[in-house]
């Protein structure tokens, strides 16, 4: 794999180091503040190391089949647009590359919407929902498990946050790239395909997609079959 255009690697992911679904990679920042994702490389180019900085052409690392075979068909290297902004918040255009390529499947957020923001009364009743969930506290605040496996829970009561799980750290990234006033990170989760949520920058369409995402990325095989009914 080359690079596709000047820049600097800003972040380098290693097959099977702290739960990383993306296998080897890594993150490609330009000028422009857009960056490309190379995923699920065999290994590197000799000599590479964060913050090197490379000339469009040079050889970064080899086609492979690390990583999360779940999540791996998605086409590298992936172009993450920087962020724009409509109306006060950030509405990602349906034609972006972000969407084209598959890697967020979530629709575009809407520009200028007024819809009611989410609550953690909504994460609860929309939680609960899905098949096999129970509600079972973790750190003292409200967890949400399929099974005995977590995958949502408030964080942070006073200020509004939602720990969820995606599919990959690439489309964590890609996520906080493109609607940083709904999704952040913080240090703890470096290497785990967890997002935080502002729940007052999403409403309670976007809370469910995330929700099932997150309950689809957690649940066993088996489980899943349930969220479809019986076939």
């Amino acid at each position: 794999m080359y690079a596709v255009a000047d820049g600097t690697l800003t972040k380098q992911y290693l097959d099977g180091v702290l739960s990383s679904q993306s296998g080897n990679g890594w993150k490609l920042s330009l000028a422009d503040r857009s960056f490309f994702f190379y995923a699920y490389l065999s290994g590197f180019a000799d000599g590479l190391v964060v913050g090197a900085k490379v000339k469009r052409g040079a050889l970064l690392g080899f086609v492979g089949d690390t990583g999360n075979p779940r999540t791996r068909q998605l086409p590298p290297p992936l172009r993450v647009p920087p962020a724009r902004r409509y109306c006060g918040r950030h509405a990602p255009d349906a034609r972006d590359p972000l969407h084209l390529q598959g890697l967020l499947t979530r629709r575009p957020r809407r520009v200028c919407h007024s819809a009611p923001v989410a609550t953690e009364d909504d994460v609860r009743r929309i939680a609960l929902s899905l098949p096999a969930t129970i509600e079972k506290p973790s750190y003292g605040m409200a967890g949400f498990r399929v099974g005995d496996t977590l995958f949502a829970r408030i964080r942070e009561r006073a200020d509004g946050v939602l720990v969820v799980w995606v599919e990959s750290e690439p489309e964590k990234e890609a996520m906080i790239a493109g609607e940083p006033d709904a999704f952040f990170t913080l240090p703890h989760y470096d290497g785990y395909p967890i997002v935080l949520v502002r729940l007052a920058a999403v409403d309670e369409e976007e809370l469910r997609e995330l929700l099932t995402e997150s309950w689809l990325t957690r649940a066993p095989k088996q489980v899943r079959r349930l969220l479809d009914g019986p076939s």
